[in-house]
């Protein structure tokens, strides 16, 4: 099947090219307020493939519908972790940012929620709004963080706002996370798309060659720290998220 094909073919995301090197996907499972289904999942990674085999593309630029950027764990997909019938690595939706060859704007438009946020942490830059809700919800459901949330918010929030925010799961709109200093730019939600896609064009002027390498070599040490995290996630998991309490935390509060 031709890539045209393939993207016409996806019903959950919208891919429109943005000049001759910049690729647009809207993320828009209205259904699932774009959570990580089976469905989406597949479709992302669909558009990974596609983007990889691009020889052209410079930069790819993500974003949601209306005040959703990306949800996370469906409640299906977190009563099977909790049963023990998967583990987060079964998705690995969250690397999207990591995977792609060129680099990855998060227009995190809309709210932002547990995987959904840590996916756009991973993506090499981002731009958040003002009004939207960005939060670590694992512990809300009794059980540690994973998909590289640990690590990643860290890295990209610091580590007094991300202890803060793993810790309590706290719910954080982008104008607070703003007066708490992230190095994002936040933007009324209206703006967040524009601007994602100047930096893209910023990016588009740049050889190719330069931006892949680049990008790779700066991910060195996230790529090797991150699966030492991954495992020491795992294990967490081990010990939380099999709790009696984590299957009435979900029924009651997703």
């Amino acid at each position: 099947m031709s890539e045209n094909n393939q993207l016409a073919g996806l019903s959950l995301i919208k891919c429109e090219m943005v000049g001759n090197s910049i690729m647009l996907l809207r993320v828009e499972d209205r259904q699932n307020k774009n959570t990580f289904s089976q469905a989406l999942t597949n479709e992302i990674d669909i558009c990974l493939q596609i983007i990889n085999r691009s020889e052209n593309l410079k930069a790819v630029v993500i974003t949601g519908y209306d005040s959703y950027f990306l949800s996370g764990g469906s409640k299906q997909e977190l009563f099977e972790l909790h049963k023990g019938a998967m583990q987060f690595t079964d998705i690995n939706t969250y690397r999207f940012g990591i995977d792609c060859n060129v680099p990855v704007i998060a227009a995190m438009q809309g709210h932002a929620i547990g995987g959904g946020f840590v996916m756009g942490l991973f993506c090499d830059l981002a731009v958040i709004s003002r009004e939207s809700i960005y939060t670590f919800n694992f512990m809300k459901y009794g059980f540690t963080p994973g998909m590289g949330a640990t690590y990643i918010a860290s890295e990209k929030l610091g580590a007094a706002l991300s202890c803060e925010m793993l810790l309590t799961a706290r719910r954080y709109r982008g104008e607070m996370l703003k007066t708490k200093g992230v190095a994002f730019d936040v933007l009324p939600r209206a703006e967040v798309l524009g601007a994602s896609l100047d930096i893209a064009e910023a990016l588009a002027e740049m050889p190719r060659k330069s931006l892949v390498h680049l990008k790779k070599h700066m991910n060195i040490r996230l790529n090797r720290e991150l699966g030492e995290c991954i495992e020491r996630e795992l294990a967490l998991h081990e010990l939380t998220i099999h709790e009696p309490e984590v299957r009435s935390r979900i029924t009651k509060l997703f």
